[in-house]
């Protein structure tokens, strides 16, 4: 299995607050595994303690290989979700690892 993890830093764009892009955020990702089941586990969080070196968005995600979390990546839906990220992140970080 590999585990795949996301941490967004979040700001204001597009018209709206950190805040509300954050929610935003969360519910898009929050849509995907009903929309792409090649996804085994699934999670995400919004931070609930503010520091310096904090992330505000984590995801955590688990599919059965390298080539499934790829597939995932490439996936439509996944992109379209993507595409407003780029939007409003202004630093992300990410790790894959076999587990």
């Amino acid at each position: 299995m590999i585990k795949h993890v996301v941490m967004f830093r979040i700001k204001e764009a597009e018209g709206l607050s950190k805040e509300e892009n954050i929610i935003k955020a969360q519910n898009l990702l929050k849509s995907l595994p009903s929309k792409i089941d090649l996804i085994r586990e699934y999670q995400v969080g919004i931070n609930a303690k503010e520091s310096e070196r904090a992330g505000d968005i984590v995801l955590i995600s688990a599919f059965d290989n390298m080539e499934k979390l790829a597939e995932y990546s490439s996936h439509p839906e996944h992109q379209a979700v993507v595409s407003f990220l780029k939007k409003v992140w202004f630093d992300v970080m990410v790790v894959d690892y076999e587990y």
